[in-house]
């Protein structure tokens, strides 16, 4: 599920300036169910906002936008998250 926290994160850092924050609870949602000690949970977002802050505008379609949704789920998808995601089982809750 921290996976899919860092994918979150891409998304809202990649469309700050708009009202999604507002339209939805999804994070709250993650907070409450991760069973992560917080500092997992800001290395993630910390990595997301890196990942997102380095896409650059693209010239798709003459556009010069930014491909932030397909980017974040390729890297959402690659072994890089993965071992990313593994090396934060040190930050995981005891039950």
């Amino acid at each position: 599920m921290l996976k899919e926290y860092f994918l979150f994160s891409c998304i809202m850092h990649g469309f700050e300036n708009s009202d999604i924050k507002k339209m939805d609870h999804s994070g709250a949602v993650y907070i409450d169910l991760l069973r992560y000690d917080s500092k997992a949970l800001h290395k993630t977002d910390s990595l997301a906002k890196a990942f997102v802050n380095s896409i650059g505008v693209s010239s798709y379609e003459n556009r010069n936008t930014k491909g932030i949704i397909i980017l974040s789920i390729e890297e959402f998808k690659s072994k890089r998250i993965n071992d990313f995601v593994k090396s934060m089982d040190i930050y995981m809750l005891k039950e």
